[in-house]
């Protein structure tokens, strides 16, 4: 699977982006270089971190992580900062398509870093459903495992998305150029852990 690999202009090419985003469901861009990666994930090394349940939603799905919310973070911290520049460019750039993908304006509102400690199972295949719209972004800070498309909760024909430290998953959610719902996902395979930073858009706010 080719990879856009500048991370000066990960987001040059917006009409392509869009485009393959629509037609394989998930694309991986590098977005920082691997040691500013780094740095990001040192500097979230003493933030408070929560265990999620085992078992969540509907599907039954099974995960091992821990999630600290980004409002945890001061305005002026790196992780703070780059979550913000990210949304930002991405605004920026498919806002200049003749044409929007999105279903409505783009506002990420529930941004997360997510940690699974060394031997996690990661996460089970599932989709993010109606909760959340637009585009799901995931920034890989540090650490291994695979991320994969899948084509059921089965995980048959799983197709890995190649994303180490430093790249941006972006993945089509419900309202994607029409779509009702996102593909199913999975993380699997993770060794030494993983640290990564969640950008999303909840339709409704939890209370």
């Amino acid at each position: 699977m080719p990879i856009y690999d500048d991370p000066k202009e990960p987001f040059k090419a917006a009409a392509s982006i869009a485009d393959r985003i629509d037609a394989e469901g998930a694309i991986s861009l590098a977005v920082i270089d691997v040691h500013r990666a780094l740095d990001l994930y040192w500097s979230a090394a003493n933030l408070p971190f929560a265990l999620q349940p085992e078992t969540t939603g509907r599907g039954h799905v099974r995960q091992q992580v821990e999630i600290s919310p980004l409002s945890y973070l001061s305005g002026e911290h790196p992780i703070a900062t780059l979550a913000r520049r990210v949304v930002a460019d991405l605004s920026r750039a498919f806002d200049s398509l003749e044409r929007t993908p999105f279903a409505t304006p783009f506002a990420p509102n529930d941004i997360v870093l997510q940690r699974y400690q060394p031997g996690s199972i990661g996460i089970t295949p599932h989709h993010d459903g109606t909760s959340r719209v637009n585009l799901v972004c995931v920034l890989m800070l540090w650490g291994d495992g695979e991320f994969a498309l899948c084509d059921d909760r089965a995980g048959t024909n799983p197709r890995p998305i190649f994303a180490p430290p430093g790249h941006l998953i972006l993945m089509k959610a419900p309202g994607f150029r029409g779509a009702d719902l996102g593909p199913f996902h999975l993380i699997s395979r993770i060794s030494r852990g993983r640290l990564i930073l969640g950008i999303r858009e909840r339709r409704f706010l939890p209370r």
